[in-house]
């Protein structure tokens, strides 16, 4: 591997393990049978340490499709400055409109020739999700927790945890919700133990 390979994959492997997105930007909600959600967004992630910090901003998108009433597909497409985040997966409503957990597994996809075959298995991951959302206004105003366990597998085999925090309002949340969000990410092992990761989000659901 060339030189140059070899200092951006390690640039990106600790990137990676210190900055993977978490946002969720989503309610407990599910979309519906045969109904589709589509959730442009706008983050900004400080990632702090003793020794240094990071600030990476984020553009992506939701998308959501309702295979059963209370069973969802959802893909999320999220650009950094080192490429394109995918994650994808399903999401289960265990109480209606209350309590969901989602469990999304993705990687990322660098920009410009300096991927190789075995980047993205090095840098996968999985996102098992908890979804709470409490209602203030009917229909009109929410408040949303999430908690989930990032695990990453590969060259990073390092745990994270992270939770979110929201306020989704709208005239009516059946058919369009603004979204603002903060959450931190921790880490459970490994030289990142005393880092954190904090992002705040903005986005806006388009439901179909």
């Amino acid at each position: 591997m060339r030189p140059v390979k070899i200092s951006f994959l390690a640039l990106a492997l600790f990137l990676m393990s210190s900055c993977s997105p978490f946002s969720d930007l989503q309610t407990a909600r599910t979309a519906g049978e045969g109904k589709l959600e589509l959730t442009p967004f706008i983050s900004g992630r400080a990632n702090t340490s003793e020794e240094e910090s990071i600030v990476d901003p984020v553009l992506g998108a939701h998308l959501a499709y309702g295979l059963a009433p209370k069973t969802d597909i959802r893909l999320s497409m999220r650009a950094t400055v080192l490429g394109m985040y995918i994650h994808a997966g399903p999401k289960f409503g265990l109480w209606e409109n209350r309590l969901s957990v989602y469990v999304p597994v993705g990687t990322l996809l660098t920009w410009g020739d300096n991927f190789d075959g075995n980047f993205a298995a090095a840098l996968a991951e999985i996102q098992p999700t908890l979804l709470y959302t409490q209602p203030l206004i009917k229909d009109q105003l929410e408040w949303n927790f999430s908690s989930k366990w990032i695990q990453r597998f590969g060259q990073v085999p390092l745990g994270s945890y992270a939770f979110n925090t929201s306020l989704s309002f709208g005239k009516n949340l059946r058919k369009r919700a603004f979204i603002v969000e903060y959450g931190t990410m921790g880490f459970a092992d490994g030289e990142l133990r005393n880092s954190t990761v904090n992002q705040f989000s903005f986005g806006i659901v388009f439901k179909m």
